[in-house]
């Protein structure tokens, strides 16, 4: 998550969301411009008496919400092999609902996977068009983070104007 962030550091931003109706809010770290897109640098839980890391995003391998606190991975390891996998979460762990590969077969044609499991053994083989109807029936939601750069400036701000407040409600 760290070289992301640093491309953009000033629309990185924060978000408190509880996304799998435990009442415990997730901490979700992602970016304040296309947060609209429901992107994900980090998220974060609490559980048993300490916060973890339950996944961080990287170039090739980006997560998204979707609705229904579904989690998005979204990953590349080449212009031929690249997938889609959703989640749910509980507390601090991540099942596998079901994915969908992108590879070349054994002619090298680019064809297309699905699989319940993480085990590549499960993979089989479906059409263009029923894994586009997969990927349709996932819908990204919006998240609205605070921005943490907009937090600093403004509580540096604030900071600075303190004793001016302090002189004026003496």
């Amino acid at each position: 998550m760290a070289y992301v962030c640093g491309y953009r550091p000033e629309h990185v931003g924060y978000a408190f969301m509880d996304l799998d109706g435990n009442g415990v809010k997730e901490l979700i770290i992602g970016d304040t411009e296309y947060g609209i897109d429901g992107v994900i640098y980090a998220l974060y839980s609490y559980a048993d008496g300490s916060i973890k890391e339950v996944f961080s995003s990287g170039e090739r391998d980006r997560h998204s919400l979707c609705d229904g606190g579904i989690i998005l991975n979204d990953w590349s390891n080449s212009a031929w092999n690249n997938g889609r996998a959703y989640y749910r979460i509980s507390g601090t762990t991540l099942s596998l609902k079901e994915r969908i590969v992108g590879d070349k077969d054994k002619n090298g044609n680019y064809v297309q996977f699905y699989s319940t499991t993480e085990n590549d053994q499960d993979l089989i083989s479906i059409t263009e068009e029923k894994a586009q109807e997969i990927r349709d029936s996932y819908v990204k939601e919006s998240i609205q983070y605070t921005s943490f750069f907009r937090s600093i400036i403004q509580t540096h701000q604030e900071v600075k104007m303190l004793p001016m407040l302090c002189r004026n409600n003496l």
